[in-house]
């Protein structure tokens, strides 16, 4: 109303001078406004209070909104009405108790800097404001939670409705979890299997599920050959006929020096080959965590974890650090080598140096410089190139 109010006055101003009296107007047959056409957009707000108020009938003020402003006044009409319901919404905010803590909200995350900003820094508060809509969402869980942006040069509000609904789950998955919660507690106290307490109906596939789980490989395979390569391999399987022979035939040739030296050997700390060698490693076995029978969460003790630590695992790494990354190294660069030899052409090849010479049509006047004296006592323990830039004029210069 206001650019529509500018709009006639310029109007107004500017062919004042060359119109002539209405016909109408000098011939009394129409009343001559009492509002001059720059005095439209005050008069305009003096009748919205009026209205408001009481004081003007809501056919008087159409009327006269219809003869200042023409077929644009349709626009005021009903802007009585929107006043009043936002006087309500306001009110709403200073009684209701969520509209008191997303304001409080609002003032703490707005001393964080998470309530907007400059478009061109707003990358730097993503993280914050959505930190600052979890916590909305969660206050407004209840409710719809609508999340706005205004933009004040360009005086544009946009409003967006969040997904807060979550999926709750099925009454059916709640019976099977309270039922296994249920025989999980219980377990071994109705006679029960420990190995199957709380698998149900379903314990054979959550069995074989287990197995599968249980069979995969723990430790890395290079490893394990590692581990085989220096004599800690446990010997091959053999069928339990040929251990009961074997083990008669020892039994019955051995003499008593002999069986007491065998039993000294087996009370030895030696590793038996039979068995994981623990004697240089350093086990601990102190994980706790407790849960909660209402809600069913599963939290683990601070500093009660377990610990497996093969001794000198650390000096040793450290001592052979340098030739595996530089075994790794040569067999990356092999790699890269042969896929660069069948995938980048020629000319791909130099275009890429002569971008990283800094020579090229966009490239600003420069001297580069390949360095290659790193130090080889430090990672990666290989020569590398490193490119030292020199402009030869400055960019003020230009």
């Amino acid at each position: 109303m206001y650019e529509r109010a500018v709009a006639l006055a310029a109007e107004e101003a500017k062919y004042r001078r060359d119109r002539k009296e209405s016909t109408a107007v000098a011939l009394r047959l129409k009343p001559k406004s009492e509002i001059e056409v720059e005095d439209y957009y005050p008069a305009f707000l003096d009748m919205v209070k009026n209205v408001l108020d009481g004081n003007m009938d809501s056919n008087a003020y159409e009327d006269t909104l219809r003869e200042m402003f023409g077929i644009h006044a349709y626009i005021a009409f009903t802007l009585d009405k929107v006043v009043t319901y936002a006087v309500r919404q306001l009110q709403h905010l200073v009684c209701d108790d969520a509209c008191q803590e997303c304001i409080e909200m609002f003032h703490q995350e707005q001393r964080r800097g998470a309530t907007g900003g400059r478009c061109a820094t707003a990358h730097q508060r993503t993280m914050s404001e959505m930190a600052y809509q979890r916590r909305a969402e969660q206050a407004l869980s209840e409710e719809n939670c609508f999340k706005m942006y205004i933009y004040n040069f360009d005086c544009k509000l946009t409003i967006e409705l969040l997904d807060t609904e979550l999926e709750e789950p099925g009454p059916s998955v709640d019976a099977k979890w309270s039922s296994y919660v249920d025989r999980f507690t219980n377990c071994g106290v109705d006679g029960s299997n420990p190995g199957t307490c709380g698998l149900g109906d379903s314990g054979d596939e959550l069995q074989s599920y287990l197995h599968q789980r249980r069979a995969k490989p723990v430790f890395l395979a290079r490893n394990v050959r590692r581990w085989r390569h220096q004599g800690g391999s446990a010997p091959k399987k053999r069928s339990v006929r040929e251990k009961s022979s074997e083990e008669d035939y020892k039994e019955s040739s051995a003499s008593p020096k002999d069986k007491n030296s065998s039993s000294d050997e087996e009370k030895s700390p030696m590793c038996d080959g039979a068995k994981p060698c623990l004697n240089n490693m350093d086990v601990g076995d102190k994980a706790q965590c407790h849960f909660d029978i209402n809600s069913y969460p599963t939290v683990f003790v601070v500093k009660k974890e377990d610990i497996l630590y093969k001794r000198q695992a650390l000096p040793k790494a450290r001592q052979s650090h340098s030739s595996v990354s530089l075994r790794l190294s040569s067999k990356f660069r092999e790699w890269h080598l042969a896929w660069a030899a069948e995938n980048v052409l020629d000319v791909q090849q130099k275009s890429c140096v002569d971008w990283l010479m800094g020579q090229g049509e966009e490239m600003m006047p420069n001297r580069t410089y390949v360095l290659t004296d790193n130090d080889l006592s430090r990672p990666p323990y290989c020569t590398y190139n490193r490119y030292k830039v020199e402009l030869s004029v400055q960019p003020s210069e230009q």
